[in-house]
């Protein structure tokens, strides 16, 4: 048995990735997490630590059993679910953000196959987070490079070197790039070739095995709009 290995006393990637959630996560938000690598830290630290209070966590996968919307209403008694569980069709997120007007609806990465909210919200790249904000909202894309070059420099993404690749520790790793390259997505659609370079860069430094990122061009394209990102047309270039 090789101790070595299996010794996780130092291992912080968790932590500091459930930290950096928090961090970037406004007051009272909403984080649906669709997969156990971005539910089970955010639950462990919320519940055992205290940290990260301020979100309200929804793991997509058990919001279809009645017993788990109850559990919810009971521990975040400012949550208005609009039914008593999920089905991804009559009720599905679009239901939920519009019960929750006052609360900013979040998620990591994508939403799997829920795209109830695509006409009425749009993604806006937050560091980790991807925030669905009202397509009535319009934000500047320099403004949103801006804030998250200030985000970014805060984070602690684990040593690409170090990962164990074929543990939960590359799953964390793939969501520390992603925000780079959603963001290289929405500039090269913009038509900004160097920004997009210098951003699908940057997710490579992050994660050097990502390899979406090296096809700088169509799969950008073809991945922004298969994720149900294609309403990055409410950002301006200004």
């Amino acid at each position: 048995m090789n101790y070595h290995r299996l010794d996780q006393r130092r291992n912080f990637i968790a932590r500091h990735f459930a930290e950096d959630i928090f961090m970037s996560a406004e007051p009272g938000s909403i984080l649906v997490a669709t997969g156990d690598v971005i539910a089970f830290p955010i639950i462990y630290f919320q519940t055992v630590e205290k940290l990260g209070r301020q979100i309200t966590l929804i793991w997509l996968p058990m919001f279809s059993q009645p017993w788990y919307v109850r559990q919810l209403r009971a521990c975040y008694p400012d949550l208005v679910s609009p039914f008593d569980y999920y089905d991804g069709q009559s009720n599905n997120l679009k239901l939920l953000m519009d019960a929750n007007p006052d609360h900013t609806a979040c998620f990591i990465i994508t939403l799997d196959d829920d795209h109830s909210s695509d006409s009425t919200y749009w993604p806006y790249q937050r560091g980790l987070l991807t925030l669905a904000e009202p397509r009535s909202r319009t934000l500047s894309m320099v403004d949103m490079m801006k804030e998250n070059e200030q985000l970014l420099q805060r984070y602690r993404p684990p040593n690409p070197a170090a990962v164990k690749r074929e543990t939960f520790e590359r799953d964390i790793l793939f969501a520390y790039a992603w925000p780079e390259f959603r963001i290289a997505n929405i500039c090269e659609w913009a038509g900004a070739k160097n920004e997009a370079r210098a951003w699908y860069q940057s997710a490579l430094q992050v994660d050097p095995e990502f390899s979406q990122a090296r096809s700088v061009g169509t799969l950008g394209t073809l991945i922004l709009n298969q994720s149900g990102q294609t309403a990055t047309l409410a950002l301006t270039l200004f």
